[in-house]
This record gives C-alpha cells, structure tokens and sequence, in this order.
C-alpha cells in the first residue's frame, strides 16, 4: 500500500494529499475557503502543499533509515539534517533566481516552484474561484495537476544543474555560490548512499538466509547424521 501524507493550510480550508513520491494526489478545498477569494485561497494551498510535501520528505528519510542498522542511523540522521539545513539557507538567500512555472491545462491554477521542490506561489484564475457547484472540486483537481507539472519540471532543473556542476560557476570570491551548489551535491549523494544503504541490508538478509540453508543441507548429508540407533552389539 502506498503511504501517504496530509497537510492542512492554515486555516483548515484547505486539505493536500501527498503520496510517499511526492506527488500530489488530491487538493481538498471547503466552501469557506473559495469564499475567501483567490489570493488568499491561492496562499492557503501553498502552505498546505508545502507542509504535505515537508511531511512527505521526512516519511521517505525515516522509511529509508528503518532499513539501516540502528548503530548508523544516528550519523546518517545527523548527515541529512545538516545538508537540509545548509540546502534550506542556500535557497533562502537564491530565492526566485532558479524557479520553474507550470499552469493547469484549463489555465485556472499557475504554480511556480524553484529547484528544490518547493511551492514558490500560485495564482487562481478569479473566474474559477467564483465557480459554483462542483467549482471546489474542479478547481482542487486542476491545483494538483499544475502542482505536480511544477513539481516534475523542478525535478528537471535539477538534474540538470546537478549534471552541469550545479549551475553556472560561482562569482570568484563568492563562497556562497559554491557553498550553495556542493550542498546540493551532498544532499543527491545522501538519497543514493541511503539506497544503497537499503539494498545491502536486504542482501544481507538474502547472504544469511542462504547460508543457513546451505549449512543446513551440508550437515544433512554428513555421515551419522541424524542416526538416533546404536551399536547392535555383535
């Protein structure tokens, strides 16, 4: 079963579904909330986003430190808050300098998010706040799609910087630049060493089950054993 993560804007009018990939599975507007009208709507879904795809993130570190040995947990723990922590103050200071843009296919919901996979901000088409009857639930299903075409594009830009040494060369004598783009790098290494981490501990598992079967049929086929008689005495 896939897990999922949910989060509520600040006000409760809004409720976002994250499945554990990241991928928004459903925006849950109330009635009072398309009410509110679109600014104030469109804030709300960002923050309940952000906080579902927050949750979403540490679900997938914690499932992933379940499948190493309780003795390394707590340095790799330590290891993924600091480069979080080095990722979250380096987009803090580049804010909007590496953002994408995604739009719904009926045009209702524009979501721009930067390449960290965070919701920068979305706009609603006020037409479509005032949309009554299933207005709600259209303009939550089109939300989701323009999130998770953000979302995906976000995942290219970053890969793509990865790939080019995260992003053009830094300014000489501008750690930050250079700061901000090895954190990154570390952080990619981290998800790649935690799925490694996770594969050697299911072959282990496979190496030790193997192993007790084989010394198991060896000892079988040993002579004597298992012969419970004795001597017939002649």
């Amino acid at each position: 079963m896939i897990r999922q993560y949910e989060a509520r804007s600040d006000d409760g009018g809004v409720t976002v579904t994250v499945d554990g990939g990241s991928r928004v599975a459903g925006v849950r507007i109330g009635e009072h909330a398309i009410r509110s009208g679109p600014d104030r709507l469109a804030a709300g879904i960002t923050v309940a986003v952000n906080k579902a795809l927050e949750a979403a993130r540490q679900g997938a570190t914690e499932s992933m430190l379940d499948a190493v040995a309780p003795e390394s947990q707590a340095l790799i723990r330590g290891a993924i808050g600091a480069a979080n922590a080095g990722l979250a103050a380096a987009a803090a200071e580049e804010a909007g300098a590496q953002t994408v843009r995604a739009r719904s296919g009926d045009g209702s919901v524009t979501v721009t998010a930067n390449g960290l996979g965070v919701i920068v901000s979305i706009t609603l088409s006020p037409a479509a706040v005032r949309a009554s009857g299933d207005g709600p639930a259209r303009l939550g299903a089109s939300a989701a799609e323009a999130v998770n075409a953000a979302l995906g594009q976000a995942g290219s830009l970053r890969r793509v910087q990865l790939s080019a040494g995260a992003g053009p060369a830094p300014a000489p004598g501008d750690p930050r630049s250079a700061g901000s783009a090895a954190l990154t790098r570390l952080s990619e290494r981290m998800n790649d060493l935690l799925g490694t981490l996770d594969q050697i501990d299911r072959d282990l598992d496979d190496l030790v089950d193997n192993t007790v079967s084989d010394l198991t049929r060896l000892a079988d086929q040993l002579p004597g054993h298992g012969d419970t008689g004795g001597s017939d005495g002649s």
